[in-house]
């Protein structure tokens, strides 16, 4: 694959290997990537990073925060995959969150409810999405163990 802009943060394979890990884990019917829809999601992601940023003060900015809830919107929405598009979505936007250190701070249940409200359109803007995340934006624990 090509170095894209948003590379640093997440890329297709890395998507194709959460979406393989989430049908792995949670069960469902595998099929094949549409590559264009990723390739869509991806860059209009990164397009809504780059002319959605907040003109505030350089502290304030959370570097892909932008990026993350329109990768979670563009992949639950497009149903890049006959399967299993939902939770690609939300891995992968958990994906770009942990690059900046931090995750969410949702029970499963809430994860749950929220990408189905985006996949069905309930949730109709990528900037709610971002919103909704950065609501819940914690730091990622240090130790794991």
């Amino acid at each position: 694959m090509n170095q894209q802009p948003w590379s640093h943060w997440i890329d297709i394979d890395r998507i194709q290997a959460l979406h393989l890990e989430g049908l792995e884990r949670y069960a469902g019917l595998r099929s094949s990537a549409d590559l264009p829809c990723l390739e869509s999601a991806l860059g209009a992601a990164y397009n809504a990073e780059i002319y959605s940023m907040p003109e505030v003060d350089d502290e304030t900015v959370i570097s892909g925060l932008t990026f993350c809830g329109y990768l979670l919107f563009y992949i639950a929405t497009k149903q890049c995959w006959s399967d299993g598009s939902k939770r690609a979505a939300w891995s992968s936007a958990m994906w770009v969150l942990a690059t900046q250190g931090l995750t969410v701070d949702a029970t499963d249940e809430e994860a749950y409810a929220f990408c189905m409200d985006v996949a069905e359109k309930r949730i109709a803007r990528g900037e709610d999405v971002v919103i909704w995340i950065a609501d819940r934006l914690i730091e990622l624990p240090t130790n794991l163990a």
